[in-house]
C-alpha cells in the first residue's frame, strides 16, 4: 500500500531513519525539521523507518484530516506516555476517543479559537518579554516563565500574585 510514498532520504540498514535523530535534543530538532522540509518538497507524504517501526510523515492539512478520520488507533509506544500523562486526549484509546471526539471538534472549531487570538497574542507578547530578560545571562529555569504563562493563558488573568 506504501510503495507508491516517497522514503526519507539517509534511510540505514535495520535502524533506518533512527540515526538521525538519535544523541541530543538538538540533533532530534535538526532531525524533525529535515523530515517536515522533505516531506512538504515530497507533496505532503513521505515514510520512513525508526529502527522496526514503520511511520508516515504527514504535512498535507487535508491529507491529515483524512487520515486521522481513518486511523483512530494510537501506536503502542502511546502506553508507554499513559503511566504519567494518564488517560487523556493524547493517550485515549479508540472507544473513548470515539465517544468524545465530537466534542473535541466543537471546541477546537476555527470560529471558536478566533475568539482566543487576542489572549494567544497577549500572552506570547509577555512570554517572549519575559524570555528577552533571560537572554545572554546563561542557561536559566524556564519552567517558572512557561507555568506562569500556561496558567495566566487558561485563566484569562492579566497577572497572578506572586
Amino acid at each position: 500500500m506504501t510503495k507508491n510514498i516517497k522514503t526519507l532520504s539517509g534511510e540505514l540498514p535495520v535502524i533506518g531513519h533512527a540515526h538521525k535523530g538519535l544523541g541530543d535534543p538538538i540533533k532530534l530538532w535538526k532531525f524533525v525539521k529535515e523530515l517536515n522540509a522533505e516531506t512538504n518538497q515530497a507533496g505532503g507524504l513521505t515514510k520512513g523507518w525508526l529502527g522496526p517501526l514503520f511511520y508516515v510523515s504527514v504535512s498535507d492539512p487535508e491529507m491529515a484530516l483524512t487520515l486521522s478520520n481513518a486511523c483512530l488507533a494510537k501506536n503502542y509506544m502511546y502506553k508507554f506516555a499513559s503511566s504519567w500523562l494518564g488517560q487523556g486526549l493524547i493517550t485515549a484509546e479508540v472507544p473513548t476517543w470515539r465517544q468524545h471526539r465530537r466534542l473535541l471538534c466543537s471546541a477546537f472549531n476555527p470560529s471558536v479559537l478566533d475568539g482566543f487570538v487576542e489572549v494567544f497574542n497577549r500572552q506570547s507578547e509577555r512570554l517572549t518579554d519575559a524570555l528577552v530578560r533571560e537572554a545572554g545571562r546563561g542557561e536559566f529555569d524556564h519552567w517558572p516563565h512557561f507555568s506562569e504563562n500556561a496558567l495566566q493563558t487558561i485563566c484569562q488573568e492579566d497577572e497572578f500574585p506572586r
